[in-house]
């Protein structure tokens, strides 16, 4: 179930620190800064990355001391010396990192797999994103918490329904003559179709929540 919704996530969302990286939701794309783990925020004319270390035109700092990079149009959480790549810029941040990779059976080509985060702007933790941390930071923002409440429904009904499908679908193993097994494969088959439809949807209101109390 993991798997499937960090797959299905990546589908909708657009470690290592990537040169590439364009974080959505930056309006100035040529500023360039760095926020230390105490919470203050040092602009600079460039910013630097090499190992460990991040060199701006007056000091160096370690990775360790940091707690978010921007450089122009990218974004980067740091926490623990690890880079989150932004997907989101805003007063709640929407971060990722790279996880492992799976392999698409139906087309013969591997997908990076990515966990989800979140870190509030200007603040050093960075958290899991999951329905009850997303609540948690959208709690000032009456239609992002509406919209995160039911990202959190959603995703209870997938969960509900997937458990639904496998032990109806499971009973197709119970011999013919026992009395269950035909009622509990029917329920199972029934309930397949509300775990493929809500499976999307609990991603997406995650997704719109970040934006709505972004704006």
């Amino acid at each position: 179930m993991k798997k499937i919704y960090h797959l299905l996530l990546c589908l909708f969302l657009f470690a290592s620190c990537s040169p590439h990286l364009v974080t959505r939701g930056i309006k100035d794309k040529t500023s360039n800064y760095i926020v230390t783990t105490s919470g203050q925020q040092i602009n600079a004319p460039s910013v630097g990355i090499t190992g460990n270390a991040v060199s701006l035109d007056t000091a160096v700092y370690q990775l360790k001391n940091i707690s978010a990079i921007k450089q122009g149009q990218a974004y980067y959480g740091v926490q623990n010396g690890l880079f989150y790549e932004g997907v989101y810029y805003g007063k709640l941040m929407l971060l990722r990192r790279a996880t492992g990779t799976e392999y698409d059976m139906s087309n013969h080509t591997s997908h990076t797999v990515y966990s989800y985060f979140l870190q509030k702007q200007g603040q050093s933790d960075i958290v899991l994103l999951t329905n009850r941390s997303l609540i948690d930071r959208v709690q000032d923002n009456a239609l992002a918490l509406r919209k995160a409440k039911a990202a959190r429904i959603f995703a209870n009904v997938n969960f509900v329904s997937l458990l639904t499908t496998l032990s109806g679908l499971g009973c197709v193993f119970l011999p013919y003559s026992n009395p269950i097994r035909k009622p509990a494969v029917t329920i199972g088959l029934f309930s397949m179709p509300t775990f493929l439809i809500t499976l999307p949807i609990a991603a997406l209101k995650r997704y719109k929540t970040v934006l709505v109390y972004n704006r």
